[in-house]
């Protein structure tokens, strides 16, 4: 069964361990983003560039997972 799936989606395969990995990392840094919005007890300006700095990061592993993702062939796609 797995070889059929390893033969029908090869792209995909080559792929989906560094997509996974990539949305766990955006995974927490949206949770610290939320977890960060929370929080009364710092200052706006200290807040403020703790959400830029975790905003960019979010931003750029989404880029990078795009970027994955445009440059792979995808079967499914091209059928």
């Amino acid at each position: 069964k797995k070889k059929k799936k390893r033969q029908k989606y090869p792209e995909e395969l080559k792929i989906y361990g560094i997509i996974r990995a990539i949305n766990s990392k955006r995974q927490k840094l949206t949770s610290a983003r939320n977890k960060l919005l929370r929080d009364d007890s710092l200052e706006e300006s200290d807040k403020e560039m703790r959400l830029e700095r975790l905003d960019k990061a979010i931003q750029k592993l989404i880029n990078r997972g795009n970027q994955l993702m445009k440059n792979v062939k995808l079967g499914y796609l091209l059928r």
